[in-house]
């Protein structure tokens, strides 16, 4: 990963990490915040380069190249993996806050397992009726949620796919 100065082009910092970066990039709370194609999650000195924490998850062999970029939403990072598996983590630690699995597994071949997690979670708008902000995800093969934020408590399920985030309409 490396941060170059907007006006000029010359680098800021540089840090290397386990392999190939597969999500883009976000700033929050001073961190830099992007995962690689293992299924690692880094969270950098956003002026320094230094890690602050990683997260990660069981790597697979076969993925669609890419991953979801990181979301923010107060202090709770939400990342998926090609896994399917979504976790909620703490922004300042990195520490799981929850997990869920999205994956459906079925199918003969490594093609009809493929379950990457490479959509944006969507986080719900705030309401004084609703304290409680639910978040709504997809990945590939497998579902698409509506989730409460906090807990990853199931809302509702509809059986999709998809590699892009959903749309919030209405």
């Amino acid at each position: 990963m490396v941060a170059l100065s907007l006006q000029s082009g010359e680098k800021i910092w540089e840090s290397r990490v386990s392999t190939t970066v597969a999500s883009a990039p976000i700033v929050a709370g001073g961190r830099v915040i992007f995962t690689t194609l293992n299924n690692r999650t880094y969270a950098l000195n956003a002026k320094s380069g230094e890690l602050l924490w990683n997260h990660s998850s069981v790597p697979v062999s076969l993925v669609i190249k890419g991953a979801a970029t990181p979301v923010v939403n107060k202090q709770i990072v939400y990342i998926g993996y090609s896994t399917g598996e979504l976790f909620a983590l703490n922004l300042n630690n990195g520490k799981p806050l929850w997990e869920k699995n999205l994956s459906r597994l079925s199918g003969r071949s490594e093609l009809d397992r493929i379950h990457d997690f490479d959509a944006e979670v969507v986080v719900g708008p705030e309401s004084l009726r609703n304290p409680v902000v639910a978040i709504y995800v997809v990945n590939y093969q497998g579902s698409v949620l509506a989730m409460r934020s906090n807990s990853g408590a199931k809302i509702w399920e509809h059986k999709s796919s998809a590699i892009r985030r959903p749309l919030l309409w209405g």
